[in-house]
C-alpha cells in the first residue's frame, strides 16, 4: 500500500513539474509577442501599416490565440496587454493558470 502511495505522489509531482516548465515556457512566448504587438502596432501608427494599430494587435492577437486585454496609443506610445492560459495540449487550456505579459513602444528620440 506504502508503494502505491509513493508512486502516486511521484507521478503528481512529475504532473505539476510538467505544468510548472509548461507555464514558464508560454509566459515567455506571451511576452515575446506583447513585444512583438507593441512593436507592430507602433510601426502602424507611424504609418508603416494601412491599418490601425490597434485593429492589427488583435487580428494578431486572434492568429496567436491569445486576448488582447488592452491596446492604448498614449501621447506617441503605444500600450498593449494580453493574456493566455497554461495549455496541456491541443484543446486542454488550465483556466487557473493564468498568463498575463505587457509590453510599451514608443518612437526613438532622434
Amino acid at each position: 500500500m506504502l508503494a502505491f502511495t509513493l508512486i502516486g505522489a511521484s507521478l503528481a509531482a512529475v504532473g505539476w513539474v510538467s505544468v510548472a516548465t509548461r507555464a514558464g515556457v508560454q509566459k515567455l512566448e506571451l511576452q515575446t509577442l506583447a513585444d512583438r504587438l507593441a512593436l507592430t502596432a507602433d510601426e502602424a501608427l507611424r504609418g508603416k501599416f494601412a491599418k490601425a494599430p490597434c485593429e492589427l494587435a488583435k487580428e494578431i492577437s486572434v492568429e496567436n490565440h491569445v486576448n488582447l486585454d488592452t491596446c492604448r496609443i498614449v501621447e506617441s506610445k503605444v500600450l498593449i496587454e494580453l493574456h493566455t492560459y497554461v495549455s496541456l495540449g491541443v484543446s486542454i487550456k488550465v483556466e487557473p493558470f493564468r498568463l498575463k505579459a505587457s509590453a510599451a513602444a514608443e518612437p526613438k528620440a532622434p
